[in-house]
């Protein structure tokens, strides 16, 4: 799986481009500006966007992207996000359960409510990250950091 290697910048060549299934074309320099612009587009032409758009879309700028803009992406195994989760308790407990402000609490949600890792707030966890697999508890643990180095 190919994804974006940083959504919030402007790609080279100052354009993400999205083609569709009827090979319409649909450009923009910003990664959420053309993401609303092609789920408006399927929307308004009765086209389907599935449970894994989000996956999909990216992997469809990375085919029609240069390759310094995207990356090659394996999201971690079971048993890597176990291994993750062991580690984050080791070092919380270590620390005495510290947490974050709710200053810092709040910027780092923010940050990854943005970020093409985030995997929506839905499920048992609710904000999961596709990078590490962590849930939104994270956020409030002073030891942790972001896998993809955002915070």
């Amino acid at each position: 799986m190919k994804k974006v290697r940083d959504n919030s910048a402007v790609p080279r060549g100052g354009t993400f481009t999205y083609v569709h299934e009827n090979n319409y074309t649909q450009q923009h320099p910003y990664f959420d500006q053309l993401k609303h612009m092609v789920v408006e587009y399927k929307n308004a032409n009765n086209l389907p966007v599935g449970l894994q758009f989000d996956d999909e879309f990216e992997e469809n700028l990375c085919a029609h992207a240069a390759d310094s803009t995207c990356e090659d992406f394996i999201p971690p195994t079971l048993l890597e996000k176990m291994s993750h989760l062991a580690q984050a308790l080791y070092k919380s407990a270590k620390s005495g359960f510290a947490t974050v402000p709710a200053e810092e609490f709040e910027s780092r949600r923010a940050v990854c409510g943005s970020c093409n890792f985030f995997g929506g707030t839905n499920g048992l966890l609710k904000i999961a990250c596709k990078k590490c697999g962590c849930s939104g508890i994270k956020l409030a643990v002073n030891t942790e950091t972001c896998p993809a180095g955002k915070w």
